[in-house]
């Protein structure tokens, strides 16, 4: 049997194509011990007597939708309640984004755990990651809508209802829409450009002036390739002098004294004696040539070394301009380079960004003028988005007040409110123009408008909600829709205004309704019945899921009779047939 389900359920997805609440879990709320309902594809309702606990699975729905916690709910005697809810796939609403924002991997199963501990201490789980509060409730906007309870209406948030509009009518609102992303793009390049160049004509000033007192410096120093290396090598020579010119000195005089001349008469006698016999040892010639070049270096080496000395004298005024410039270069290391490289590449560059500021005035007047005519495009192309969108939220409006009246509602106004749109100087473009929009609601006669997010829930909002969601049905990516009692107070063709109307919603959507009108318990697809019963001195709620006779029975019981009879039956046929005559037609 579980497995025929699993694949009965997979095939209801198949035909569904959208996200599906597939199971509810329940454990230690109220009067539930312990409780698993299996939701179906199209249109589910849950009835029961007044009392059996209808309230408490809206209530977990709530709880593990990321609702408020109320510890009331925690059944008497346990330490904690826990509520698991289960979406299958696909989906195509863009909560992988969500996903992704969070950091967790997107999975073909969305599994929700939330457990609240009798100390306080709250766990939610989403597919094994960890979520806060705020997350869950975000995640689960795109999945439920309840309505009839305020957390998880989505029309109520005013940040959806500008996008409603534009669901609407999509093709009427393209062009327009792409020739302000268009103009929003360029509009975007263009700013961008301007805040690179500099757009205060102070800042660009000011920027030349430094810019051209370092490049002046710079210049000014004249400074050369390792110049500093070279300077610095100078002055430790002078430095060093008085040592230099002893060593000097003495290394002359040891080539100059009278050991010196001897061994030059010496050379010059061997040079002599081997060239009068090299005429028979040719080998002798270079010899000769080598004791002669011995006597010529040593001569040469002797006057380089006079020369050298005589040179070789301390100079303060060079020592204190060796000293000066390696200050200066020391100087202009600090601010533009560690090296004499690092200071000619920063002058060549400073040289180049001083070329371009100037070049940049004729630029930045061409820019600033293409600017303020995209200005003047992109705001009036966003009047004419805004414009088209009025005349969309007004048509919005005819089929709003089309559905209330339908739903008994015949004073009930709706209205579209967009913000006026500033002037041009003070507005702040996005790529989607410039329109702030929410949706003001009066249920009765003589009762002002008021935005969606301040009235009350009850059967005049639920009704309301019930009858938007009929003309966005098509265009609402919010998959599985709760319908919490929105037929108190409603009976006999009203009643099954609003089942055709939940049918209607069905279609294309999953659909939970919790209800007392038979007219709905007859349209469903799938039946739950809620019950309580008592057991060995504690009271416990069931949900039974029914099959057909017992579905009939059930909607005989809601028709008024209290034990199904023949003729409760027969009415329950009669309803029905006409629910299913309905929803062939549709």
């Amino acid at each position: 049997n579980s497995i025929n389900l699993f694949f009965e359920k997979c095939f209801a997805i198949m035909l569904l194509g959208e996200i599906m609440l597939s199971y509810l879990k329940i454990k230690n709320i109220a009067l539930i011990d312990q409780l698993v309902i299996n939701f179906d594809e199209g249109f589910n309702v849950l009835t029961g007597e007044t009392g059996a606990g209808k309230s408490i699975i809206i209530d977990s729905l709530n709880f593990v939708l990321g609702g408020k916690v109320n510890k009331t709910l925690m059944r008497s005697g346990e330490s904690f309640m826990r509520v698991e809810a289960l979406f299958l796939p696909p989906y195509e609403n863009g909560i992988e984004k969500v996903f992704e924002d969070y950091g967790i991997e997107f999975e073909d199963e969305i599994l929700i755990a939330r457990t609240y501990y009798d100390n306080g201490k709250n766990e939610i789980r989403l597919n094994g990651n960890t979520l806060t509060a705020s997350m869950l409730k975000n995640v689960t906007s795109y999945l439920v809508d309840i309505l009839g309870q305020h957390e998880h209406q989505s029309l109520l948030k005013d940040k959806f209802h500008l996008e409603i509009i534009d669901n609407l009518q999509p093709k009427r609102l393209e062009l327009l829409k792409e020739s302000v992303q268009n103009l929003y793009s360029q509009y975007k390049i263009i700013v961008a450009e301007i805040d690179k160049i500099g757009s205060s004509s102070e800042n660009r000033e000011r920027m030349l002036d430094l810019l051209k007192y370092q490049i002046d410096e710079i210049e000014r120093a004249k400074i050369k390739p390792d110049e500093d290396v070279e300077l610095n090598n100078e002055r430790l020579k002078m430095l060093n002098s008085e040592k230099i010119a002893t060593n000097l000195n003495n290394a002359y005089q040891e080539l100059n004294s009278n050991y010196s001349s001897s061994v030059d008469e010496s050379l010059k006698k061997a040079s002599v004696s081997l060239n009068s016999i090299s005429q028979y040892d040719n080998s002798l010639v270079e010899l000769v040539e080598r004791l002669n070049s011995i006597r010529y270096d040593l001569q040469d080496i002797s006057e380089t070394l006079k020369q050298i000395n005589d040179q070789n004298s301390f100079d303060q005024a060079r020592f204190d301009e060796i000293d000066s410039r390696l200050d200066l270069i020391k100087s202009l290391k600090k601010k533009y380079g560690n090296s004499t490289e690092q200071i000619a590449e920063f002058l060549q560059e400073s040289k180049l960004k001083y070329d371009e500021i100037v070049n940049s005035e004729e630029l930045l007047n061409k820019l600033n003028k293409q600017l303020s005519q995209l200005k003047i495009d992109l705001y009036n192309e966003c009047v004419n988005l805004s414009n088209e969108r009025q005349n969309i939220a007004k048509e919005f409006e005819d089929l709003v007040k089309n559905q209330l009246t339908d739903l008994g509602m015949k004073n009930a106004r709706f209205k579209v409110v967009f913000e006026p749109i500033v002037d041009m100087e003070q507005a702040k473009f996005t790529s989607n123009g410039l329109d702030s929009v929410r949706f003001e609601f009066s249920a009765n006669l003589g009762q002002p408008l008021k935005p969606l997010s301040e009235v009350i829930s009850g059967g005049e909002m639920s009704r309301f909600m019930l009858g938007v969601k009929n003309i966005l049905a098509d265009i609402d990516n919010i998959n599985t829709l709760v319908f919490d009692e929105v037929d108190t107070g409603i009976s006999g063709n009203m009643g099954f205004t609003i089942a055709c109307k939940m049918a209607n919603i069905s279609k294309n959507h999953q659909v939970v309704s919790v209800s007392h009108l038979p007219q709905i318990a007859a349209m469903a697809d799938t039946n739950f019945l809620i019950t309580k019963t008592t057991q060995d001195g504690q009271t416990f709620t069931f949900v039974e899921r029914l099959d057909e006779a017992k579905a009939l029975e059930e909607v005989a019981r809601l028709s008024g009779g209290e034990k199904a009879n023949a003729i409760s039956i027969e009415h329950a046929k009669v309803l029905k047939n006409r629910c299913l005559d309905y929803k062939a037609s549709i």
